[in-house]
């Protein structure tokens, strides 16, 4: 994605990804956190529960990237040599590094979230899209081929207003760019928020009309 091919080896928080296997894992080649695995670490979650959804779902999967920011933020996976994913597409420093986040039901400040973000793969445009909005990233994400954008035009520089097409209380147009990425170009899902992100984040183009 852009410049990311730019980024160099560092010591960095592991993959969630096993390099041999399918399946998910909470810290990379199936090593364990160093947080008590059977403390509570938020509602009534602790880490085995983080490791069990892990074990269920694939590798490389917009799930498995969410878990593991979970697992290195809160688990305290071990570091390991990858190439990480940048909360600034640009490589840029954030304006508002101390500003709060939440993503995936955690919350960090902006310096927090991007020393602890996973490897990056196709799925970092969603950290990508917080980042620009409330760290003050001035690159925008580019959108994988497959992948929803929250507008139609995926190139388009929208207002992160508040989504009320969702009814629910502090939900911004970037918050729904994140839970729409993963349910694909072209989907009835994805063509609806696409029509009501016209309405709502300013965006330039809505999506034609379904087919009848």
């Amino acid at each position: 994605i852009g410049d990311c091919s730019l980024l160099e080896d560092e010591i960095r928080p592991p993959t969630l990804s096993n390099a041999g296997s399918d399946k998910c894992t909470l810290c990379a080649g199936g090593m364990e956190p160093s947080r008590d695995p059977t403390e509570i670490i938020y509602g009534d979650t602790t880490c085995n529960d983080l490791q069990s959804q892990a074990s269920a779902i694939g590798n490389k999967t917009n799930e498995c990237f969410l878990l593991q920011l979970q697992g290195n933020g809160l688990c305290g996976c071990p570091a390991t040599n990858v190439r990480k994913c940048t909360i600034c597409a640009g490589q840029e420093q954030m304006k508002y590094p101390d500003n709060k986040i939440v993503l995936n039901g955690v919350t960090q400040t902006c310096r927090e979230l991007d020393q602890s973000l996973p490897e990056h793969h196709e799925s970092c445009p969603i950290i990508r899209t917080k980042g620009h909005f409330e760290c003050g990233c001035e690159s925008l994400p580019e959108i994988p081929t497959g992948f929803c954008s929250l507008c139609h035009d995926e190139n388009a520089i929208y207002s992160d207003n508040i989504f009320e097409a969702a009814k629910r209380s502090n939900y911004y147009c970037s918050d729904a760019a994140v839970d729409i990425y993963a349910t694909g170009a072209g989907s009835d899902e994805c063509t609806r928020h696409q029509a009501e992100a016209f309405v709502y984040c300013g965006c330039n183009a809505s999506p034609p009309p379904p087919d009848d």
